[in-house]
């Protein structure tokens, strides 16, 4: 059927409406609509209007949908400029797309099977006052960027290998965000981020897993600045996500936990805490024999904060590599709970300024089992809140 002889026959309202063109041609889905040849050949695909939707006589808000369709990598910007959402390309800086905040329902973006799509979701306009939903595709290297307004919060709770959810909080609003299909994420310029395991048996992209609530994280850095926490939660991968300027980093292990799957480790790599702006790094383990590792001493790159380690019920560990660590809360819980200095080549171990609750054990010990020859420094702000606390393997000479 011709296109121009059906869209005649529409009233001037219709004749803007994909959905219309669409149900009359029989196409299944929007990318099929773009793939076929209704639009015209760029490199990106407005929907669900053919113009500005700015422009939409509709009195009720409308999905704004973007399908990106190129055979090459994408890196396209999604923000809010004045009382428009807009699309930009990064490559190009042309303008792709827009509509009305007020006229917009949520927000979907479609990227491209294969292909590398990166999306910025770039807040520091201001909150996008709608849900907000990212398909990256099969395949490519799909990347997130998400960029706050450094007054915003994110809760970021991993569902799958490639999926995740996030709740963002402003001073005045909340919406929301959630992807499939991506690699990395990365977030900056917020005043702070949760990061949740969720339980594997909800993951949309397996079954259930035999170990949920057993999260095993390793805190490393992919580039100077910044930090990145990766790993497994039930034995399955969730996606990566990196952080920089942010002043709080909050990680949750204890959502997933059940009565016999709930050990977790965390490892702070040699890496250190080197993330820009952060200042307090607190780590809920939620129940269970949890372990965390530092192989290196920590000092927050922000003064005045902390790394706190929140263990639970259970027998929980804190062991560290390296003779020398500060600026660090250790919070024990129920059980019987010990910090470890594992090391053969340090003579001496600091806690300086730390605060040690609910632990009953400060273990030194070599890799070979054998007491070691050291100091353990404790200075004035030190803080010990429990009774009956004994020095293990501590030999002094």
């Amino acid at each position: 059927e011709d296109l121009n002889d059906f869209t005649d026959s529409l009233n001037p309202a219709d004749n803007l409406r994909t959905e219309f063109v669409e149900q009359a041609l029989g196409f299944t889905n929007r990318a099929e609509r773009v793939f076929d040849g209704l639009d015209p050949p760029t490199s990106v695909t407005f929907l669900p209007d053919l113009s500005d939707s700015s422009n939409s006589t509709e009195a009720d808000p409308a999905p704004f949908e973007f399908v990106i369709a190129s055979n090459s990598a994408s890196d396209l910007t999604l923000r809010l400029n004045g009382e428009h959402v807009e699309i930009v390309d990064n490559l190009t800086g042309i303008l792709l797309a827009r509509q009305a905040l007020s006229q917009t329902s949520e927000i979907i973006i479609h990227g491209v099977d294969n292909v590398d799509d990166t999306l910025t979701v770039d807040f520091s306009n201001g909150l996008i006052k709608a849900p907000i939903i990212f398909h990256g595709g099969d395949l490519g290297f799909d990347s997130l960027v998400f960029r706050g307004d450094g007054k915003s919060s994110v809760d970021y709770t991993a569902i799958g290998t490639d999926s995740a959810m996030m709740q963002i909080t402003g001073r005045h609003a909340s919406t929301s965000l959630s992807f499939t299909g991506l690699e990395p994420v990365t977030f900056s310029n917020l005043a702070s981020l949760t990061f949740n395991t969720n339980d594997p048996s909800i993951f949309a992209d397996s079954t259930a897993s035999s170990t949920p609530g057993i999260d095993i994280i390793t805190i490393d850095s992919p580039a100077a600045g910044q930090n990145r926490i990766n790993g497994t939660s039930g034995g399955k991968v969730f996606e990566n996500v990196t952080f920089f300027d942010i002043a709080t980093v909050t990680i949750d292990l204890g959502l997933n936990d059940t009565t016999n799957n709930q050990d977790d480790q965390v490892t702070i790599d040699t890496s250190g805490l080197i993330a820009t702006g952060l200042q307090n790094l607190i780590i809920n383990t939620g129940n269970g024999q949890d372990e965390i590792i530092l192989q290196s001493g920590v000092t927050m790159p922000v003064a005045g904060g902390s790394l706190t380690v929140n263990g639970g019920d259970g027998d929980d560990s804190l062991v560290i590599h390296n003779g020398s660590t500060a600026d660090i809360t250790f919070n024990g819980g129920n059980g019987t709970d010990t910090i470890l200095f594992d090391s053969t080549s340090v003579t001496s171990v600091s806690l300086a300024g730390a605060t040690i609750s609910q632990t009953e054990f400060i273990d030194f010990s070599s890799t070979n089992g054998s007491g070691l020859r050291q100091t353990l420094q404790m200075d004035s702000t030190t803080t010990q809140d429990t009774s009956g606390l004994v020095l293990q393997n501590f030999t002094v000479g």
